[in-house]
């Protein structure tokens, strides 16, 4: 997610960050899946790449539909499975910190 190198993308993030701060994305706080997430993410390999490719295209992904989305379609967004496994892979890579 990091390794995208752009002046969209850090206008991205910085808006990810602001809603996962402010929690109006929900954002990931279940220490269990944290714990199980980061687990995963040091112990398989095949895992951690997968999680990587998937930030990056959800990122990109992002990238394109938050410059045309009000607050109320991202907010939907927020709630989708998909979303919701970027937060939590995001928070475990420290993407948001």
């Amino acid at each position: 997610c990091r390794s995208v190198s752009s002046a969209n993308h850090a206008t991205t993030q910085q808006r990810w960050e602001s809603y996962v701060r402010r929690g109006t994305l929900g954002g990931v706080r279940d220490r269990s899946s944290l714990a199980l997430a980061a687990g995963r993410m040091k112990q398989d390999p095949i895992f951690r790449d997968a999680a990587h490719h998937f930030l990056r295209l959800f990122d990109k992904g992002f990238a394109r539909f938050e410059s045309t989305a009000s607050d109320s379609e991202i907010s939907d967004l927020a709630g989708t499975r998909t979303a919701r496994a970027f937060m939590l892979l995001g928070r475990v890579t420290g993407t948001f910190d």
